[in-house]
């Protein structure tokens, strides 16, 4: 069964779709050489969040260095922050998603769940208890070798400190990159 955070990603040789859902791949990294679609292919994903999730179920955080390819979404109301492009604002961006992931995981410990999803099903289940929504964060950073290269020392350890944990407390992370 698949949940709101499925994304497409196209269809193989022989016409079958290529799908997958975020709570089970984890996090992904986009490759390829300039001018390949990477952008294009995340705007996909972009896209195809949007429409199966509300702005109460999913928030974006996009790190755009270059500054052209994710301004359309300025005025989205699934932004958990504006579209970054400052490497110094990225940092910081990060540094935040790696409080809210450790302040989700301290929520999950006092209601006993295992992840985000367990989490969101308890709070359906059982209104009473009155838990704080906690929507799905999918983080985006667009051109990351460029972005590292500016970015200082802080920029790889927050990266991998959320790539390393932050699944589980419904964060996940789509990094592109041409290197």
């Amino acid at each position: 069964k698949y949940t709101g955070l499925c994304v497409a990603f196209g269809k193989d040789i022989n016409g079958k779709l290529i799908y997958a859902d975020f709570q089970k791949l984890t996090h992904l990294l986009v490759t390829g050489t300039s001018g390949s679609g990477k952008s294009v292919f995340l705007q996909a994903m972009m896209i195809s969040l949007l429409m199966r999730n509300s702005p109460d179920e999913l928030k974006f955080v996009i790190v755009d260095p270059k500054q052209v390819e994710f301004g359309l979404y300025k005025d989205c109301p699934h932004l958990l922050c504006p579209v970054i492009s400052n490497p110094s604002q990225a940092i910081r961006a990060l540094a935040k998603l790696c409080v809210e992931r450790d302040r989700r995981f301290s929520l999950l410990s006092a209601n006993r769940c295992v992840n985000h999803d367990d989490y969101n099903k308890l709070r359906t289940k059982s209104p009473e208890l009155g838990l704080e929504e906690r929507p799905a964060i999918v983080c985006i950073i667009d051109e990351f070798a460029d972005l590292r290269q500016t970015g200082g020392k802080e920029l790889p350890e927050y990266v991998c400190r959320i790539a390393q944990k932050a699944r589980a407390a419904g964060i996940y992370l789509i990094i592109a990159t041409q290197r």
